[in-house]
């Protein structure tokens, strides 16, 4: 991991967030972000140490930065993390430039959009969408995945957490989704690299057996879906499984919210159960059939 042995503070902070067991990648990348947020600063004459930097630097980087503004939003918070590490302060809440999710378009597909897709998938395609929609795996869960996660019809995933792996749990894989893995794997054997002693990734990019990233992953949903013609993200498949689950299979709240393996059932249903057409149908023509015999006034 890099060191940043000339700025004591970052360097302090990302010893610190080592320390709580955040990954090695994250707290270069991390390092990588605050570091050029700093030389920027310095570049155009601000304050470069964590207890000059307010309001007025926060506002000028928010301002000036490239990207897009939920980037520039996202980078921010971590420039936050740190002085709020240092100082005991937030400056970017105190802007009023918090990274709202409120504020963030959730993309949903239904069962028809899906299928659709999966006919129109390329073999690591179509295995992306399986354990997104029939698995609700995340793009990072799936990016992640390695030959030995597999053991029969058992499943290691490496989610959302501060450890080396992640929360680490184990799920049950749905049969159909055996079938398909074993139809991947059958695709993917030419690919498969003679040293045993060597990480074998589950996805074939390059044409050799190595990790792919979580944007790939989202690139390769939304590419496919352009392609069909239905708006997706990697987060809709994940949308759409907790959506069937509770609407089609009637699956109980605090079932879903394992299965979706979050914190709080509050997420699940805020964020992950999306209307049902066919249920909402359904409560019309119910209301319809219950004011049938009611004279109507008027």
């Amino acid at each position: 991991m890099r060191r940043y042995e000339t700025n004591p503070e970052v360097q302090a902070w990302l010893d610190d967030l080592s320390r709580r067991g955040r990954r090695d990648t994250t707290v270069e990348s991390y390092g990588e972000v605050v570091m050029r947020h700093l030389r920027f600063l310095g570049a155009n004459g601000y304050p470069t140490d964590a207890f000059s930097i307010g309001i007025e630097e926060i506002c000028f980087l928010y301002a000036n930065l490239p990207g897009k503004e939920s980037t520039r939003k996202s980078e921010l918070r971590q420039l936050a993390n740190f002085i709020l590490f240092a100082t005991g302060r937030d400056p970017v809440k105190q802007a009023g430039l918090l990274y709202n999710r409120e504020n963030i378009e959730r993309v949903w597909i239904d069962l028809d959009e899906f299928k659709r897709m999966m006919a129109a998938a390329d073999p690591t395609q179509r295995m992306i969408l399986i354990l997104g929609g029939m698995m609700g795996l995340r793009r990072s869960e799936i990016s992640g995945l390695r030959d030995g996660d597999i053991d029969g019809n058992r499943m290691i995933i490496r989610g959302k957490g501060h450890g080396r792996d992640g929360l680490v749990t184990v799920m049950e894989i749905p049969l159909p989704v055996t079938r398909e893995l074993d139809r991947y794997l059958r695709w993917r054997e030419p690919y498969r690299r003679a040293d045993d002693h060597v990480v074998q990734h589950l996805f074939v990019t390059y044409g050799e057996l190595r990790g792919i990233s979580p944007k790939y992953v989202s690139d390769a949903v939304r590419k496919l879906g352009q392609r069909v013609g239905v708006r997706a993200t990697s987060h809709s498949l994940r949308r759409m499984y907790g959506t069937a689950l509770y609407y089609e299979c009637g699956c109980d709240p605090a079932t879903l919210k394992d299965l979706l393996r979050h914190a709080s059932i509050n997420t699940t249903f805020k964020c992950y159960i999306g209307s049902s057409e066919k249920r909402k149908k359904e409560a019309v023509d119910a209301l319809s059939e219950l004011m049938g015999d009611k004279d109507v006034p008027d």
